[in-house]
C-alpha cells in the first residue's frame, strides 16, 4: 500500500489495523495509541521491480 491516507479510511472502516508514524495522516474514528518502548527498532526497506529502482 503506497496511502498512508487510504490505511487510514481502511482501519476507520473496521478493515485493519497498522503501525504508523505518529505524524502520519489522521481519520475520524482512527486513533493513536501510545506502545511505551515495545516497538523495538524500526527498519525500513524499499522493495522495488527489477528496472524501476532509478
Amino acid at each position: 500500500m503506497d496511502s498512508l491516507d487510504l490505511a487510514a479510511r481502511l482501519i476507520a472502516a473496521g478493515l485493519g489495523t497498522a503501525f504508523v508514524a505518529a505524524d502520519g495522516p489522521r481519520h475520524p474514528g482512527v486513533r493513536a495509541l501510545p506502545l511505551h518502548g515495545l516497538a523495538g527498532t524500526r527498519r525500513s526497506y524499499a522493495l522495488t521491480r527489477p528496472g524501476r529502482a532509478a
